[in-house]
């Protein structure tokens, strides 16, 4: 461990840096995670002519993001630019890894002290920023209004695309034989795979929407970072989309406990409620887990995970016509659900450890989080 102090200036004022240099080695990984607490700003440096050396950065944020505050300022740092010919990690790769996370990234040679200075600058300045917010009274809304304006708007896509397959399948009933029963029977199982069809095209619809919003704001402002990233779009959209399906969910429970409803179950169990309950709970959460999901296959051009959750949610639309009452369908509707949501927390970059940690409630800052301007 090395330790040095800098001054820089800020906004007129001098501004004493405490820089601790940590090893990056694996084996002083448990050494080094105890000096992430109380950092106000964290630089993460891999070689760019070393592979190994830039996997290892999804590891140190991992250890940031269960020994760090949750406010603590994060830099990727491409090292050792100068040796171009050597290089064996690509540019694009290390803006690809800063944009997932949400973070800023440089490329810089310690040796050339190419953007060194520029890049204790910035994590000064966002330091500083974030300290001024901190001492304001009223802490700015946005990105909160952001992810309120994301769920709505992601809650009227699902409204939307329900409303366009129901006009498609009510059109098909109308102009088809009414007494012929395989006929009917044919064009129900058209309108889930269409509805489904049309709920995923939507989702993708809109995360491309979101991505081009994202680049329009990052194209007007003098940040480096996205400004809001796109595993948060995620998370909020697919709540949006979980909500509003809920809510559709428990207009058709309370219809259908009076008769016939909009999928033809009938109210008439003692567990109907009950049941019904548990499948509306299953289907919010799927559409959370499939929005986490589908959006990072989006950014990784990952098609055959995006193919698992249009198949995956056409099993669930499918399987709950399995019983007039739900209770055939549910075990299998949360068997997906628990895969799904392995599925997404691993995609997220959730760990054991950090699970453990929540569940024993041992994460101090984690519980804290609600208090600090995020």
């Amino acid at each position: 461990i090395d330790f040095k102090i800098k001054t820089v200036e800020f906004d007129g004022k001098k501004i004493k840096l405490q820089i601790w240099d940590t090893a990056g080695h694996e084996r002083f990984r448990t050494i080094t995670s105890a000096y992430y607490r109380g950092a106000m700003g964290i630089m993460l440096v891999y070689d760019i002519t070393q592979e190994k050396s830039f996997d290892n950065v999804k590891n140190w944020i991992r250890d940031i993001e269960e020994h760090a505050s949750t406010d603590v300022e994060r830099m990727i740092l491409g090292n050792k630019c100068d040796v171009n010919e050597k290089r064996k990690v690509p540019k694009e790769r290390g803006e690809k890894l800063a944009i997932d996370y949400g973070i800023k990234f440089l490329e810089t040679s310690a040796k050339s002290s190419l953007n060194v200075e520029e890049a204790f600058s910035t994590l000064t300045r966002d330091i500083m920023t974030k300290h001024k917010m901190k001492m304001n009274e009223k802490s700015s809304p946005g990105n909160s209004e952001k992810v309120k304006i994301t769920a709505k708007r992601q809650a009227f896509f699902w409204l939307l695309s329900l409303l366009l397959s129901s006009i498609v399948w009510v059109v098909a009933v109308q102009l088809s034989d009414k007494d012929n029963e395989a006929m009917q029977k044919g064009l129900l199982i058209f309108g889930v795979i269409f509805s489904v069809l049309l709920q995923e095209l939507i989702r993708f619809g809109y995360y491309k929407l979101l991505k081009k919003a994202n680049e329009g704001l990052l194209s007007i402002t003098q940040e480096e970072v996205v400004p809001i990233s796109i595993r948060q779009l995620a998370y909020v959209s697919g709540l949006g989309f979980g909500i509003m399906s809920g809510a559709f969910s428990a207009v058709n429970i309370l219809t259908d406990s009076l008769g016939p409803g909009t999928v033809g179950i009938h109210g008439d169990s003692s567990v109907y409620f009950l049941l019904s309950a548990f499948m509306t709970l299953a289907i919010i959460l799927l559409h959370v887990f499939w929005g986490i999901v589908s959006f990072d296959a989006c950014e990784k051009d990952n098609w055959w995970a995006l193919v698992a959750v249009v198949l995956s949610h056409l099993v669930v639309s499918s399987v709950t016509f399995a019983n007039p009452q739900y209770g055939a369908s549910l075990i299998p509707v949360y068997i997906i659900t628990l895969t799904m949501g392995a599925w997404a927390f691993l995609t997220a970059g959730g760990t054991v450890r950090n699970l453990k940690l929540c569940v024993l409630c041992r994460d101090k800052d984690f519980l804290l989080a609600n208090h600090q301007p995020r």
